[in-house]
């Protein structure tokens, strides 16, 4: 399993959208943000891009047809901002209330253009990390979709990994 302490050089992302802009983030808060700011959510690895979405889903046979999985490339070298659990106070996994504690940490950090990279806990469980991408942060233009996986439910691919 990955740490924050390692250098990583993929990201995933499952979405309908093969794009990194972060136009969904504009339109919708998420926990580590309030709209309409642009924000890329991903997973340091596959199995928790899929976790992070059957939260929502359920199951991954009912998933969309249009949704793929994004293989995100990470140059060496590129800043990334991590945030740990010794960091959060507790309830900041909570479905409501720990939108209110996570937000302004994620808001803080698009906003001061910090770090291309927000490395946070995952509330699918222990050791498990989402790493957000701020479009708005001149770095970031070197964060690249390195494939487009269309073979769902992803379940293999997760497995791989």
């Amino acid at each position: 399993m990955w740490s924050p302490n390692e250098p990583v050089d993929f990201i995933w992302r499952i979405a309908r959208r093969e794009d990194l802009t972060g136009s969904g983030g504009q339109r919708v808060s998420g926990r580590w943000h309030t709209r309409p700011k642009p924000v890329v959510y991903c997973a340091a690895d596959p199995s928790t891009s899929l976790l992070e979405l059957l939260r929502y889903v359920g199951d991954a046979w009912l998933l969309p047809d249009d949704y793929v999985m994004l293989k995100i490339g990470v140059p060496r070298g590129l800043k990334m901002e991590i945030i740990t659990l010794d960091d959060l106070p507790g309830g900041w996994s909570d479905k409501a209330a720990g939108y209110a504690i996570c937000q302004p940490y994620g808001d803080d950090w698009l906003l001061s253009c910090r770090a291309p990279l927000l490395c946070v806990p995952s509330v699918t469980g222990p050791n498990r990390w989402n790493v957000l991408i701020n479009p708005a942060h001149r770095d970031s233009s070197h964060i690249l979709v390195d494939k487009v996986i269309r073979d769902q439910p992803f379940t293999e691919i997760t497995r791989e990994t």
